[in-house]
């Protein structure tokens, strides 16, 4: 029996001119853009927002050490530093994120066209258009819009570049983006290896293309900018440490699939990244929530076009399964490796490619369908129901409250006397971002000494807590604890407890019963 091969989809009775897919094009990009901007400020900063504000607020001399501790990139810091400038507005401080989302929208569309066609490239785009990962990340005053754009970029210019020769400034734009994503983020050396892979694969494809060894030249000289980058604000002998470490765990593997951490831990990982990790955290990220529906469609569609891709581009196959497969992989690993939290938003730059299987395969579905109406049908019938769960995971989106900090700064500044003291350990900088008017003295330190004798020495005290700190403050909450007190829950995981030496409980209830009590940024 004859093995089943993908078809094309049959071109239309009209196929759509250059021209005419450029506009729709643009009218998809202002749709993202629009997705993007709306409710832009409507949400407090939450707690990463604060922190790269509090380190950012800085002079530029005190940045490197700041960004060491955070474990942080220089690139987007120095944009956010530059806007702190211009004013503290929620909005504006995103705006940057919101504009390299709306960026990798038009890149995507030029890979996507020149991968699927123009009327197919139009279906991918819609969908990372209205994609809520994207839309979320593009809402965030945080570098991972412009890592997914960047790590897009780079992917785009490096296949231009071996299809092409070079033409056009494509090892000058991946260059670029090898500099620029390894200055966003330290995991863009896994992307960038990654593309160094595809790079020497797609060039010793034969047969070998014109300029062969001058293409070899400028993938090597990107991918040494890009290394050479990943030391800007960073300790070189430590990333060689983590590098050699880290490598050293994955050739010591067991059969069981168990490595050793860098502090000595037998780590599984088969334990942690099991069925569960991908369909109730991964795929729906990729996709567009965890219903059944939304996951057998948009991962049906996306195994359809891998299949498609498989029997009609190996050399982009090759792409795909690095982009896709192998750069999350090792990401994942490595934080199992280093037993750290493991966070969606580091694997951001797999979207892209996982859509352009959706879009394929949504094509592959429409090929066999008979007559054309048919197939145009069916295109259009699946185009709208991954748009229609992508949408409502978005709406959703603009509704989920994030640490509602504004609302805490305002509490604070219509309550708080002078006179009075406030202790907020791990997140002082955030008291002074949102309530910078409000006259108590602030505690600057997480210790419980010198938030006892703020106790004793203010008429009152008043005590921020939130769930989320980077340095250890049980000592201090324990203390807290123990105080009589009033506790206002102002957001799920921030409250403000409220000591007046010398009341009592039902003293201090009715005090409380006063005070101005703000609504929450998002109702």
């Amino acid at each position: 029996m004859a093995a089943v091969r993908p078809a094309p989809l049959p071109p239309p009775t009209h196929p759509p001119a250059p021209g005419f897919a450029r506009v729709w094009a643009i009218g998809l990009i202002l749709f993202a853009f629009a997705l993007r901007v709306h409710a832009l400020g409507a949400k407090s900063l939450w707690y990463d927002e604060l922190r790269q504000v509090e380190v950012a607020q800085q002079p530029l001399a005190a940045f490197t050490p700041l960004l060491l501790a955070h474990a942080a990139r220089p690139l987007d810091y120095l944009v956010t530093h530059a806007l702190l400038g211009a004013g503290r507005q929620e909005f504006w401080l995103r705006a940057p994120a919101l504009l390299w989302s709306t960026l990798a929208v038009a890149v995507f569309f030029v890979l996507a066209r020149r991968w699927l066609g123009p009327r197919t490239a139009l279906w991918a785009t819609a969908l990372l258009a209205a994609a809520p990962f994207a839309v979320q990340y593009a809402q965030e005053q945080r570098p991972y819009a412009l890592y997914l754009l960047l790590a897009l970029l780079g992917f785009e210019s490096l296949d231009r570049a071996v299809s092409t020769g070079g033409r056009r400034w494509a090892w000058p734009a991946f260059a670029a983006a090898a500099v620029g994503g390894a200055l966003t983020h330290f995991f863009y050396a896994i992307v960038l290896g990654a593309q160094g892979l595809y790079g020497l694969a797609a060039l010793a494809w034969p047969p070998r293309r014109p300029h062969w060894g001058r293409s070899v030249a400028a993938l090597a000289a990107a991918g040494l900018a890009g290394i050479a980058a990943l030391w800007v604000a960073a300790k070189p002998e430590q990333l060689v440490m983590f590098t050699k470490r880290f490598l050293g765990a994955l050739g010591g593997v067991s059969n069981a699939g168990a490595l050793v951490s860098d502090t000595g831990v037998t780590v599984r990982v088969s334990e942690t990244v099991n069925a569960a990790f991908f369909f109730q955290g991964l795929l729906p990220a990729l996709g567009a929530g965890g219903s059944v529906a939304a996951l057998a469609l948009f991962n049906g569609l996306a195994l359809l076009g891998l299949w498609a891709l498989a029997a009609r581009d190996r050399r982009r196959l090759t792409l795909v399964l690095l982009w896709l497969g192998l750069a999350p992989a090792v990401v994942i690993i490595y934080l199992q490796y280093r037993q750290q939290f493991f966070a969606l938003r580091y694997v951001i730059f797999a979207l892209p490619p996982y859509l352009l299987l959706a879009a394929r395969g949504l094509e592959q579905l429409a090929a066999w369908a008979r007559p054309v109406r048919l197939q145009r049908l069916v295109a259009g019938a699946g185009l709208v129901a991954l748009l229609a769960f992508a949408l409502a995971e978005v709406r959703a989106d603009y509704h989920e409250p994030k640490d509602d900090w504004r609302r805490v700064g305002a509490f604070l500044t219509a309550n708080v006397r002078s006179g009075d003291t406030l202790g907020a350990p791990d997140v002082q900088a955030f008291i002074r971002f949102y309530a910078p008017d409000q006259p108590a003295a602030i505690v600057d330190v997480s210790d419980r000494g010198p938030h006892e004798q703020a106790l004793a020495n203010g008429e009152r005290f008043w005590f921020v807590w939130s769930d989320y700190t980077q340095l250890p403050v049980e000592d201090t909450r324990q203390w807290v604890n123990s105080l009589t007190s009033v506790t206002l829950q102002l957001d799920p995981r921030i409250r403000v407890i409220f000591v007046h030496p010398g009341l009592t409980q039902a003293e201090m209830l009715a005090e409380a019963e006063r005070f101005v009590i703000p609504p929450p940024s998002i109702q």
